[in-house]
């Protein structure tokens, strides 16, 4: 077993800089991804996703497809006025998937309490060697 774990970390950093481990990629996508949303891009945080990804918010069916989650993310776009991810685990899943389990920190615009959030993203890794969104998670803390 654990001869397969470190087979499968040397594969997924076989296309990373040296210095980057899995939690490094998942920290540069994660930036990425508040980034775009501070800015209200809409268009590059849904490029982050497949399009056959699914967000799953809590209380609520799953959004499925790269076009509705864009939807989804417009309106909670326009509700966020802060945002941070901290992963706290970054597992992988072979050479060509990852996931990410963390804690964001959402503050809605015009309202003081910061809301505290699990998540769980799996990253999976395309055939340009990027990484996109194939299913993100978030449940309340």
């Amino acid at each position: 077993m654990q001869n397969s774990v470190i087979a499968t970390a040397a594969l997924l950093l076989s296309s990373a800089t040296p210095s980057q481990t899995p939690t490094d990629i998942v920290q540069r996508q994660d930036d990425r991804w508040v980034a775009a949303l501070h800015r209200g891009d809409v268009a590059s945080l849904a490029a982050m996703y497949e399009q056959g990804a699914w967000l799953v918010l809590p209380g609520a069916p799953p959004v499925k497809g790269r076009a509705s989650i864009a939807a989804t993310l417009q309106t909670f776009a326009q509700t966020v006025s802060n945002m941070t991810l901290q992963p706290t685990s970054v597992v992988p899943l072979g050479p060509n998937a990852m996931v990410e389990n963390g804690i964001a920190r959402i503050q809605i615009r015009n309202e003081g309490e910061v809301q505290t959030s699990n998540y769980q993203v799996v990253w999976r890794r395309t055939r340009a060697g990027g990484w996109k969104i194939l299913r993100d998670t978030v449940s309340p803390q």
